[in-house]
């Protein structure tokens, strides 16, 4: 991030294929809303089985786009870098990603919560679309996942009292 020419800075998962105005509808946003301490633009996820389901044309679903907008743009748990835009400048000022967080959950969440708290401004662009299609694990790699999930709630706990409570870090579990 740091040797990158640009202001904006996208992210995406490798299992995730974009509808074609992807990034005019990032962009758009981060012009948008440049005066009111924007920090990053989240875009809209759909999931589907296979990378050929993807649809000529995406689908109009106001109601659930406005319950959407809202999730995403007020709880950090919901900040996913699947298909978000970060300011450079946000991204540098908060210290990027939590170099301490070293596997695989929350370091997303870790960072969204970063950003909300320090005074930057999450957007929710419903236009800004990613398609997930299925990506098939093991039930090995699964725990797997799920145990490193574990270290990174504890992580975010011990960091962020409040944050890691809600990411599944409280005293029950922790039993």
């Amino acid at each position: 991030v740091k040797a990158a020419n640009g202001e904006i800075i996208v992210f995406i998962d490798d299992h995730i294929i974009v509808n074609d105005n992807f990034i005019k509808e990032h962009l758009a946003y981060h012009h948008k809303f440049k005066d009111s301490n924007l920090g990053a633009v989240r875009g809209h996820m759909e999931f589907i089985d296979h990378p050929q389901e993807v649809p000529p044309k995406p689908k109009e679903l106001p109601f659930l786009a406005k319950l959407e907008k809202r999730l995403n743009e007020q709880d950090p748990l919901r900040f996913h870098t699947g298909n978000v835009s970060i300011s450079k400048s946000a991204f540098l000022a908060i210290g990027g990603f939590d170099k301490k967080i070293k596997e695989y959950g929350f370091e997303d969440q870790e960072f969204g919560y970063r950003l909300k708290k320090a005074g930057y401004r999450i957007k929710f662009n419903p236009k800004a679309i990613g398609y997930i299609f299925k990506v098939n694990f093991d039930f090995i790699k699964d725990c797997d996942k799920a145990r490193q999930a574990g270290h990174c709630a504890v992580l975010c706990y011990h960091k962020f009292p409040w944050f890691g409570w809600r990411t599944g870090a409280n005293p029950i579990n922790l039993l």
